[in-house]
């Protein structure tokens, strides 16, 4: 993020609940959460560039967030062992000036990610590091879930969570030149 962006950033907590909506579709899914995360934090800059974004895995239909718990980890991890998902990823810009309506504009990645078939000895050892209990589908390509992944077709970076080259195009269309 910082080589795409510099180190003029920071990090605002959201204030936005990621509910499961079942009426969505995946995609529409993450949109809706990552504008509405932008939106939650737009009265707290008074000039910028708002970038958030929202992450699922859809396994046979079943849209993966994150976790609950150790629990909920292991179960996420037989069910998507041995299959290929789908992570799909939902990006917000919008730029903010003073005195203006923010521009806005959304879109989504698509990854498919093959998991190798996990033995119950695998899914355990990688819930005890505790990684796959933030991580949507409760595994994490860019750590030592990195193991569990047999092939991905599409975007590395939207499966650790931001698309960055989409990311740079939807910058441009709002005027926010790199």
């Amino acid at each position: 993020m910082r080589k795409l962006l510099g180190n003029k950033f920071s990090v605002i907590k959201h204030a936005h609940a990621e509910e499961p909506l079942k009426h969505l579709s995946p995609k529409q899914l993450v949109l809706h959460h990552a504008i509405s995360k932008a939106r939650s934090v737009r009265g707290k800059i008074k000039k910028g560039v708002i970038i958030a974004a929202d992450t699922i895995v859809v396994c046979n239909g079943k849209i993966l967030g994150k976790p609950k718990d150790k629990k909920d980890a292991a179960r996420m991890l037989r069910m998507i062992s041995g299959r290929i998902v789908r992570v799909i990823t939902g990006v917000a810009v919008m730029r903010v000036d003073r005195g203006t309506r923010p521009r806005a504009r959304t879109d989504y990645a698509i990854t498919f990610v093959k998991i190798k078939k996990l033995s119950k000895n695998e899914i355990d050892s990688y819930v005890k590091t505790g990684e796959p209990l933030d991580k949507a589908g409760a595994f994490a390509i860019q750590g030592k879930g990195g193991k569990l992944i047999e092939w991905i077709e599409g975007d590395y970076d939207n499966v650790v969570g931001l698309p960055t080259e989409k990311l740079k195009i939807m910058l441009r269309k709002i005027g926010y030149n790199l």
